[in-house]
């Protein structure tokens, strides 16, 4: 079996922090929502529950977390010498041949968390890459070698034959 040259992971802090900060906006709508229909009905709570509804909406973000941490830790991508694999919620093999162009792109958050996407024409986007320049730049090399011509020469064993009649 055949292991893979490089293994590269999702970045974890760029999937988990704004999706905690985006729970934890709707939590407050959820909160000044319960707190205006209150405010509307004249009702009158202690502060005291006021707290407890603050801390159960602490403690579903912080479960959230927590579960989005379990299902993201294990997505990443696997690089071989012909083909990269991700797996993740559904796992895809992506062949170097059958790749066109290779691109990438940053946006606000991607600029704040040193991260990226890497679009892999016409097949796949490799989003919440860390170091995007660094694998950009791997991925390129990976692909000029596996469309070289010596290479599949070499993989048909007529590597010799090849870099002779190169050499003339």
């Amino acid at each position: 079996m055949e292991l893979p040259q490089y293994t590269l992971y999702l970045s974890l802090p760029r999937i988990l922090i704004p999706k905690a900060l985006i729970l934890m906006c709707l939590g407050g709508f959820l909160y000044l929502g319960v707190w205006l229909n209150l405010l509307i009905l004249n009702i009158i709570i202690p502060a005291e529950y006021h707290m407890y509804i603050i801390l159960g909406i602490g403690v579903l973000v912080v479960m959230q977390g927590i579960l989005n941490y379990l299902k993201f830790s294990n997505y990443r991508y696997l690089f071989y010498r012909d083909r990269v694999i991700y797996e993740g919620k559904n796992e895809k093999a992506i062949m170097l041949s059958d790749i066109q162009n290779i691109g990438f792109g940053k946006n606000f958050v991607d600029n704040i968390f040193n991260t990226g996407t890497i679009t892999l024409s016409p097949a796949h986007k490799m989003r919440y890459v860390a170091n995007t320049n660094q694998v950009y730049f791997y991925l390129q090399k990976l692909v000029q070698y596996a469309q070289s011509p010596y290479r599949q020469a070499y993989d048909n064993g007529m590597a010799q034959e090849y870099y002779q009649r190169q050499v003339r």
